[in-house]
């Protein structure tokens, strides 16, 4: 699934603004975005070839006016979602996140409280 990644990060406060920029430009004609889960409280891991994406999960599409911005959630850097559409939905890339950009997509595996995601930006 994602045998031609060409880039891989770890968000840092050092190159969380060349990361912006990188996913600006992927995004500049509109993207949509989903995820699903690597791992979730009470359910078995998956397998990043396991995963289903926008099969199990909701799409989100945003045109070309949908930016990522470098901002601070709970005094901490993150890259975000400003969007007029979709409001109720925050979607956002923290530090110590992995991004991969890949010829037709970004993934970034995130970690919450509960659970251990793929964001899929394409």
């Amino acid at each position: 699934m994602i045998a031609n990644t060409w880039e891989s990060y770890v968000l840092s406060e050092a190159n969380i603004e060349e990361i912006n920029v990188k996913i600006n430009e992927f995004c500049k004609n509109g993207f949509s975005h989903t995820h699903d889960w690597l791992e979730y409280c009470g359910m078995s891991s998956k397998r990043f070839d396991q995963l289903t994406f926008e099969k199990d999960f909701p799409i989100y599409k945003y045109n070309s006016e949908a930016k990522w911005v470098k901002g601070k959630f709970k005094d901490e850097s993150v890259i975000w979602l400003n969007s007029s559409q979709n409001k109720w939905v925050f979607h956002s890339i923290s530090i110590g996140t992995e991004i991969m950009f890949t010829d037709t997509a970004i993934y970034y595996i995130e970690q919450s409280m509960d659970c251990k995601y793929v964001g899929k930006i394409y």
